[in-house]
This record gives C-alpha cells, sequence and structure tokens, in this order.
C-alpha cells in the first residue's frame, strides 16, 4: 500500500516531536527541582525518586507502630500488617490525592518487583529456620498434634468457606472447589517464625508446651507449604493433564534440591571452610547460595508454583553446623527484615480496604471466619495434648499457641489473591482474621499458662548429670565426700573480655590440694561452717596410707578428677531472627560457641573436665536462668567474672606495678601513689547498669554460694608476667557466714603451694586505736562449733535499698554467731587445734599470716592493709594482690560506722554517694571501699541461703 508524501512528513515530524518532548522530559528530571519538577511525580525513566519517598514513608509509618506496639508483647508484623492497612484506601487512601501521589497506580509494578524479590529472600530464611532436627525430640506427640492441628482446621474451614463462596465469590471465574481447598490451607496454617518469637519472648522455649508447640509447628509449616504450593498448582492448570504435569515437575524440582543440591552445597561448605569460619560463610559460598535461591525461585514460578517456595526450599537445604544457618540470617536478616518486608506489608494493605465491610452480612461472614479459624486450631491441638496426658492448664497453651497466623497467612493470603481465588472483601475479611488471632495469642497464653504453672522440659543430659552428683544438688557432701570443701563449681560467662578471669579462678582452684600426696585434697577449710572432726581424721588417714611415687605428673589430672566444673554461656535474646534461631539450637551453639571452645580448651590443658551450657534469654532472665542451671548441676559455688573495661585499665595496672618504689608509710598507706582504676572507670564498664543490676538478682535470688571476681588486671598480669608464678591474698574477716566461707576458699586456695594469704580479723571496739601491721598472731581457745550449730542462726534477708544483710534475729542469735566466727577462727590460729587438722591444711596455714586489729575504723583499716600488702608483695615478687571479702554486712559493726566512713571515702573521691549507694548493693561495703582505695582486684563471696534452709 502506497502512503502520499504529505503524510509520511507528517508521521515523521509526529515522531520527531515525541522523540524531544521525551528527551525533555528526562532531561528535566535529570536537573532535578531546579527545572520545575515535583520531586513526587511518578516518572517511568526516573522512578527511583519517588520509590524513596514511599520507603521513607513506609520504614518510619511501620517501625513508629512497632515502638508502641511492643509495650503491648505484639510482634512487629502486627504493625507493618496494621501500618499497611492504614496507609492503604482503609484510613489515609480516603485523603483526596494521598494514594494518586504518593502510592500511583503506575508505581505499584517497582514496588511489588522489590516485595516479591524480599519475599523470596525471606521464605528463604523461613526455610532455614525451619530445623527438622527438633522434631526428634518427641517426634510421636509432635506428629500427633500437628496432624490434629491440620486435619480438623481444614474441615472447618472447607465448611465456612460454603458460605463465603455463596455470598461473595464469582463462581463464573473462581472454581469452588480450588476455593475450598485453598481457604482450608488458610485455615490450617500456623504462623512458624512468629510462633517462635512469641514462645522465646513468653520464656516457653524450655518448656514441656514450647518443645511440643515448636515440634508440631515444624511439620505443620512445612505441610502447610506443600498444599499450598498444590492449591496454586491446581488453580494455574489449564486442565487435569495440565495439573498432573505441574505436579510432577513441582515434585522432581524438590527432588533436585533436596539431594544433589543439598549434597553439592555441603560439600562446598566443607571445601571452603565456611563452617569453621569465625565470621560464617565465604563470600563465594554466599554468592552460590543466592544464586541458588533465585534459580529455585525461577524454576518453581515457571513451573507454575509461586516463586516463594523456590527459596523455601533452599532454606531447608542450608546446614546447621556450627552455626552455619545461624550466621547466614545475620547477614541477611536486617535488609530482608527492615526494608523487603514492610514493603511488601503496605502493598498487602493497599489491598486491603475495610470499607468494603459496610453491612451485617459481611461482618457477620467476618467474625465467623474468626471463630471457625481460632476453633479448628484451638481444639484440634488442645484435644490432642490432652490425649497425650498434657494437663489442662498445657493442653490450653498449646492450642492457643497453635493458632497463632502472623505474617505467614497475610503471605498466603496474598498469593490467593493474586491466582485470582480472592477478591478484595473476602481477602480483607482473612485479613481480619489473621491480624485478630496474631494478635490474642500472647495474651491468652500467658493467661492461661503463667509462669507458676509451667513445667520445664525434661534434659536427659541434665537429668544424668545430677543422678551422677553423690550429694545432690543440695550439696551436703562433695564429690570427695567432704562437706567442707568447694568440689563443684560453676562458671559464668557473658563476654568474651570475662575469659581470662574466668582461666586465671579455674586455675587457682582447679589446683589447689596438688602438692599433697598421690591423692590429693581440695583443701579441708569450711566455707562458712565447721565439719566435723572424726571426718576429718577419716579422710586424711586415707590419703596418708596412700605410698604412691609417681605423683607428681599425676596428682593434676587425680586432683581435678574429683572437682565438677560447669561453664554456662549467657547470650542476650533480641527480637532479631539470628537470635531466636540460637535460642532454639542453643543446644548445637554451646558446642561451637568461641567462648565455650576456648574456656574448654583450657580446662583440657589444666586436665579438667568441663560441661557446658549455653542460653539465649531477655536480660533480665540472666539471673533466672544462672541460679536454675546452678541448682540443676548441683554446684556449691557459682562463680561470675565482673571485668574492668580494657580501655587502658590493664596496661595501667602492670604499669604501676612497675612503678611501685616509692616510700611506704608505717601503716601502708601511700598518700602520694596514683589512683589506676577510679571509681568510674570500675563500676560503669557494663552500660546502663544491666550488669551490675544482673548480679545484684544472682546475689538475692541463688540459694548457692556465689562468688564475683571483680578483675582489675590481676588475671592479666598472672598469665602475662607470672605464669604459675604464684599469688597472695587478703581476707579482712569481721564475721558472718559470708566472711566464713571466705575463709574457706581462703584456706582452700592455699593448699597450692605458690598461694599465701594475710588474713586480718577486724574487731570494731570503739575504745580502741587502729594498730600497725603485725607478725602473725595465732590466738588459742579450745571449743568447737558443729556445721549444724553454726548455721542454723543465720537467715537471708533484704534490706530497703536490696542490699543483702546476713542478719541475725535475735541476740541470742547473734552471740551464736560471734561464736560460730571464734571457733572457726580459733580452729586455725590455736596450735592445739591446728595439730588435730589434716597435713594438707597444716601445710596450707603455714602459708597464712593470721592478724587480729581493734579500731573504730574498719574501713580504713582494711583499705591501708591492703594498700601495704601491694606495696609488699609487688617490690618483692610482682604478684598482684587479691582480695576476698564477704559481701554481707554482719550484726557486731555497726550499719552507721561503715555509712560514715563510706561517706568519707566516696567525698575523698569526688563520687556522689547515690552512685556509692547502687555499688554498695552489688558488691557490699568492703569490696566497695576497697574499690575507691585500692587497686587490688576482689572477689566478693556470699555464703548460700542453701545452707541456711538445710541446717534448719
Amino acid at each position: 500500500m502506497d502512503v502520499p508524501p504529505q503524510l509520511q512528513s507528517e508521521l515523521v515530524n509526529l515522531v520527531r516531536r515525541a522523540e524531544v518532548n521525551s528527551t525533555a522530559i528526562n532531561n528535566a528530571g535529570q536537573a532535578g527541582v531546579f527545572s520545575g519538577r515535583d520531586p513526587i511525580e511518578f516518572n517511568s525513566s526516573q522512578p527511583i525518586t519517588l520509590f524513596i519517598v514511599q520507603l521513607v514513608i513506609i520504614i518510619c509509618f511501620t517501625q513508629g507502630l512497632s515502638s508502641i506496639f511492643k509495650y503491648i508483647r505484639q510482634p512487629r508484623v502486627i504493625a507493618e500488617v496494621i501500618g499497611g492497612i492504614l496507609l492503604g484506601p482503609t484510613a489515609l487512601g480516603r485523603i483526596p490525592g494521598f494514594t494518586a501521589n504518593i502510592f500511583p497506580p503506575a508505581s505499584l509494578s517497582y514496588l511489588n518487583l522489590i516485595a516479591t524479590i524480599g519475599l523470596v529472600l525471606f521464605l528463604f530464611l523461613v526455610g532455614m529456620e525451619v530445623d527438622v532436627g527438633v522434631v526428634r525430640r518427641d517426634w510421636k506427640a509432635a506428629v500427633f498434634v500437628s496432624a490434629a492441628g491440620l486435619i480438623l482446621p481444614f474441615g472447618a474451614g472447607v465448611g465456612i468457606a460454603v458460605g463465603v463462596y455463596r455470598e461473595f465469590i464469582d463462581g463464573e471465574n473462581v472454581s469452588f472447589g480450588h476455593f475450598l481447598l485453598f481457604v482450608g490451607v488458610a485455615a490450617s496454617i500456623t504462623a512458624f517464625p512468629v510462633l517462635c518469637r512469641i514462645l522465646t519472648e513468653t520464656k516457653l522455649l524450655e518448656t514441656k508446651v514450647g518443645q511440643i508447640v515448636l515440634s508440631a509447628g515444624v511439620g505443620n509449616d512445612v505441610v502447610g507449604w506443600i498444599l499450598l504450593a498444590l492449591t496454586i498448582a491446581l488453580v494455574n492448570a489449564d486442565s487435569g493433564v495440565s495439573a498432573v504435569y505441574i505436579l510432577l515437575c513441582a515434585v522432581g524440582w524438590t527432588i533436585v534440591v533436596l539431594w544433589p543440591m543439598r549434597i553439592g552445597f555441603r560439600w562446598l561448605c566443607n571445601r571452603t571452610g565456611s563452617f569453621e569460619g569465625e565470621h560464617g560463610p565465604t563470600p563465594f559460598v554466599m554468592l552460590v547460595m543466592l544464586t541458588l535461591v533465585f534459580i529455585s525461585a525461577f524454576m518453581t514460578d515457571i513451573i507454575g508454583v509461586h516463586p516463594i517456595f523456590g527459596g523455601f526450599l533452599v532454606g531447608i537445604i542450608m546446614p546447621h553446623d556450627h552455626g552455619f544457618a545461624t550466621k547466614v540470617t545475620d547477614k541477611l536478616e536486617d535488609l530482608i527484615g527492615l526494608i523487603f518486608l514492610p514493603i511488601y506489608f503496605v502493598l498487602s494493605g493497599l489491598k486491603t480496604d475495610l470499607g468494603l465491610l459496610n453491612d451485617g452480612k459481611a461482618w457477620g461472614y467476618t467474625i465467623a471466619i474468626i471463630v471457625v479459624a481460632f476453633s479448628g486450631k484451638f481444639f484440634g491441638c488442645a484435644g490432642a495434648a490432652w490425649m497425650l496426658k498434657f494437663n489442662r492448664r498445657e493442653s490450653l497453651a498449646i492450642g492457643m499457641l497453635m493458632s497463632c497466623k502472623g505474617l505467614v497467612e497475610l503471605i498466603v493470603l496474598n498469593v490467593g489473591l493474586a491466582a485470582g481465588i480472592l477478591d478484595t472483601t473476602v481477602f480483607s475479611m482473612f485479613v481480619v482474621m489473621a491480624v485478630v488471632l496474631t494478635v490474642i495469642t500472647t495474651p491468652l497464653t500467658l493467661w492461661v499458662y503463667p509462669a507458676k504453672y509451667r513445667t520445664k522440659a525434661i534434659d536427659p543430659l541434665t537429668e544424668k548429670r545430677n543422678a551422677g552428683n553423690l550429694g545432690g544438688p543440695s550439696g551436703s557432701e562433695g564429690l570427695g565426700g567432704r562437706r567442707d570443701t568447694t568440689s563443684r563449681f560453676m562458671m559464668v560467662l557473658s563476654r568474651m573480655e570475662h575469659l581470662s578471669t574466668a582461666m586465671f579462678f579455674t586455675q587457682l582452684f582447679a589446683t589447689s590440694g596438688s602438692t599433697d600426696s598421690a591423692s590429693p585434697r581440695l583443701g579441708s577449710a569450711p566455707l562458712s561452717t565447721i565439719d566435723e572432726k572424726s571426718k576429718i581424721h577419716e579422710v586424711d588417714s586415707a590419703s596418708d596410707n596412700d605410698t604412691s611415687d609417681d605423683h607428681t605428673p599425676v596428682a593434676p589430672l587425680r586432683q581435678t578428677a574429683r572437682q565438677q566444673w560447669n561453664a554456662h554461656r549467657l547470650m542476650e535474646l533480641t527480637g532479631r531472627t539470628q537470635s531466636v534461631m540460637q535460642s532454639i539450637e542453643s543446644d548445637s551453639h554451646a558446642r561451637t560457641d568461641d567462648l565455650l571452645q576456648l574456656y574448654r580448651s583450657f580446662s583440657a590443658l589444666r586436665g579438667i573436665n568441663v560441661d557446658t551450657g549455653l542460653d539465649v534469654v531477655e536480660q533480665d532472665s540472666f539471673a533466672e536462668i544462672v541460679t536454675r542451671r546452678a541448682d540443676e548441676a548441683g554446684s556449691q559455688l557459682l562463680v561470675i567474672p565482673w571485668t574492668v573495661p580494657e580501655s587502658g585499665a590493664t596496661a595501667a595496672v602492670l604499669d604501676e606495678r612497675k612503678d611501685m618504689h616509692s616510700s611506704v608509710g608505717p601503716s601502708g598507706s601511700r598518700p602520694n601513689t596514683p589512683r589506676t582504676n577510679t571509681f568510674d572507670q570500675i563500676f560503669s564498664s557494663e552500660k546502663s547498669g544491666l550488669y551490675t543490676y544482673f548480679l545484684r538478682r544472682v546475689f538475692s535470688e541463688s540459694r548457692k554460694n556465689v562468688a564475683v571476681v571483680v578483675d582489675r588486671g590481676f588475671a592479666a598480669v598472672n598469665n602475662v608476667a607470672n605464669g604459675n608464678g604464684g599469688q597472695h591474698l587478703l581476707l579482712p574477716f569481721l564475721g558472718g557466714p559470708d566472711d566464713r566461707l571466705a575463709l574457706g576458699l581462703c584456706t582452700q586456695l592455699c593448699h597450692q603451694a605458690n598461694v599465701s594469704a594475710t588474713v586480718i580479723r577486724v574487731d570494731n571496739n570503739p575504745t580502741a586505736s587502729i594498730t600497725s601491721p603485725a607478725p602473725a598472731e595465732r590466738k588459742r581457745t579450745e571449743s568447737s562449733v558443729s556445721m549444724e550449730e553454726s548455721v542454723r542462726a543465720h537467715q537471708t534477708a533484704l534490706d530497703a535499698n536490696q542490699l543483702t544483710i546476713r542478719a541475725t534475729s535475735s541476740r541470742a542469735d547473734a552471740m551464736q554467731s560471734s561464736v560460730a566466727d571464734q571457733e572457726l577462727w580459733s580452729r586455725y590460729t590455736a596450735d592445739d587445734e591446728v595439730a588435730e587438722l589434716p597435713s594438707s591444711t597444716r601445710d596450707a596455714l603455714s602459708r597464712m599470716t593470721f592478724t587480729t586489729i581493734s579500731t573504730t575504723q574498719p574501713l580504713q583499716t582494711i583499705i591501708e592493709k591492703a594498700n601495704y600488702a601491694i606495696e609488699q608483695n609487688g617490690r618483692a615478687s610482682w604478684r598482684p594482690l587479691l582480695v576476698i571479702a564477704g559481701r554481707g554486712r554482719v550484726e557486731n559493726t555497726p550499719a552507721l560506722t561503715l555509712n560514715r566512713e563510706m561517706a568519707k571515702l566516696l567525698s575523698a573521691q569526688g563520687q556522689l554517694p547515690d552512685v556509692g549507694a547502687e555499688i554498695r548493693k552489688t558488691v557490699g561495703d568492703i569490696a566497695t571501699a576497697l574499690a575507691v582505695s585500692t587497686s587490688a582486684s576482689i572477689m566478693v563471696v556470699q555464703a548460700g541461703a542453701e545452707v541456711v534452709h538445710e541446717a534448719v
């Protein structure tokens, strides 16, 4: 066909004008606002500007709601879903021009592309959260509860779907069978990721309920995604034959992913060392992994199933060895959770219009959907739990938790809307159902299953360990059959900087007694009481009869075999997926955690067998979990390191040791010596006072003996300068159960040949003056007191300031406590008493100097003695000083005297009294005074209430 020349010319001119206009628009867009361009006007050639505006609005809106919703214990997904609904036509979309300018229809395709990419990656993370290994804990019960939680709600969902289909669905475009199948799947879904977070936040993860819900949730999640994939495949199929082909191809690709791809990826991880790497997978492995995710998404999409299933499949095959899955999650979750998912939920909210639910019929069906979806899950899972012999409250809690919907339900609904199974009205009904069921899960669970009714899940390893404790958790008998020896220790590790202190403490106690003959003892000093002499003689005789010659290399191993060491790692539970996965896989992470591995390696070199454990809990649960683990392990002494910040503290201590050549006064004071570690430097090391709060709670709640080691550089000095060169101890003894515990530990440590000690008994005598250092003074007494008599009078209480006070309830009790103090002192100082002690204890006492001082200023006296000991030991052997001090006040030292002295000390150091009060609540008066005025490291000890109750 011939075109007239005139028409050809006009067409050419029209095309040229269009090109010029397009170029002008693009140039204007590049020129920016100075060319008169509206920054929020959508331009397909420059979509980034409007996208940034949309992204900022989405993030600010959803994160703002999230910060509000966390106070009512709601997961972040609720804030994101509600934020998306409010940004949609339900609320802000009703403002004229809001949707047309901020979320114009032409821009939604770009948001949808980014949201779909993020959704594929999120389903990849969900797949990694699904650890099939958790089902093995009780797979029969998990399968039963999971099956009941699928079958009953599926049937109930199909029942309500009949009425919804007839009233709201266009039968010409949507198959009745497909709709029934989809609604049944939507009703039977449990949101596993949200469920994991609820279990951790409500502290249910370690209970019987938490374990069965977690195991059943894994099976429910996997089966639910399979049913959803089946539904989408049937909807996308043009005919029955096409549906068969889609299903066969989907099954074939699943086999490829689960078998050869899984094996090949594990080989690659081993080959590249991604399992052993401190920072997780290498960049090349991350590249291969993400490529596999998108290849799998591409395959499931072209097969006819949604691309999110491809990402989920690859997530399932990710190995959980050595925390690999957790480290991958750590690298990806922030970008996905903070950027991609909010975009996805806002897009979902833009499709939700609650204004369409504008009559009684619509709201009636909405309420019916909520009731049916909840009832099916609740009664199905609760009934199954009841048949499995769970009690009433546990069964109700299981049913309540399994009814949680969350973001997985929203994903399912959006898939159904995109596939044409749901229309906007029905979609809005089901969104309301998902939000309501997610919101009520946490409060109703806490209502039907409060903390006082919870039963911890039985850990076979812990049960076996407790059964092996000869004396049981009460600690009435040590591993060596002795009541007066600390032989079961629990070391608490929460930070890498605590490792040096933990190693040095372990070295001190593990080698105590190794200087004995072939069957070395751990020491025979009592903790806070006196043992019976008959038992002492029996044990000592058994040891003296051992005539083995080859005891020098064997002694440490035989010694440590009689001790039981537990190391427990604390990690903070945050709202991040990585933290939740660590909590779920705590047993696995206990074997691979760097801090525990280092401590185990050190202990193995010392011939110590250490049991390790790890808990990922919220910060305010640290004290509760520590005291519980100590009870489960049957520990006698709970040890918690407290390390000075590394900002020059350790180096300054070392420098101060080298420069100790100034003159020393007769009282041992060093007025011109600069204070290396100031008050703030020591006790502001843990941010926001959380660590001091944790320590106070342990002191007040623990029934075990507790020792907090305030390390001000002594561990570093010993490890760097001395190796095993020795340690000097200073013990101020004012009386009371805490000081008796301190004296017992001090004596036990002095069983080691290179450990010496100075013990100062401070007598608060108003008529006396401060005495100067004197040689060892051994007072003679001839009486003894049994363990039961010495502890029966003592109770544990907290005063109004939450400061632990080892107080007595009457004058008679106070007198009995003073008698117990005097008898213990006499046992270690009177010649006739010392002669009856075992040979190892006599050797230990030969390295201990005992002094009694009467003074009206007990704190000042202790400070002067500590500074004097620092000078003398620093000059003689460059050995740092460790002070062992009881935490509690005692009845024979008036609180008014200590308060006045403490006020003067704080004022001299320029500290506010309220700051000093906070520290006194944590470590007590003596430790606070020493921290303010000396550079010594301090071990603060408190005798456990369990001993008192056991005696009574």
